[in-house]
C-alpha cells in the first residue's frame, strides 16, 4: 500500500480524497489494514489451509505470484 515515498503518498490520498472523499479514503486504509492484521494473525497462530483449498487456488496463487510471499503457514513458501 505504501512504496516508501512520502511524496508520492500523499499525492495519491490527496487524488482519493478530491475524488471520493475523506470518509472513503479512511474506509479503503481501514479495509487493508484489517488484510494486514487477518494475515499477521492467520501466521502467528500457524493457521493452515486444507489441501483442498491448497488445490482449488493453486492457479490464482501462481498467477499473482502469492506463493512467492513469506508465510509460517504450513503448506506455503516461506
Amino acid at each position: 500500500m505504501w512504496d516508501g515515498e512520502p511524496d508520492r503518498l500523499a499525492a495519491i490520498r490527496d487524488e482519493v480524497t478530491t475524488a471520493m472523499g475523506g470518509d472513503q479514503l479512511v474506509d479503503a486504509i481501514a479495509v487493508s489494514a484489517n488484510f494486514h492484521m487477518m494475515t499477521r494473525i492467520a501466521d502467528a497462530t500457524g493457521t493452515t489451509y486444507d489441501e483442498e483449498y491448497l488445490e482449488r487456488s493453486q492457479d490464482i496463487r501462481s498467477q499473482i505470484g502469492v506463493d512467492e510471499f513469506v508465510s509460517k503457514r504450513p503448506g506455503i513458501s516461506s
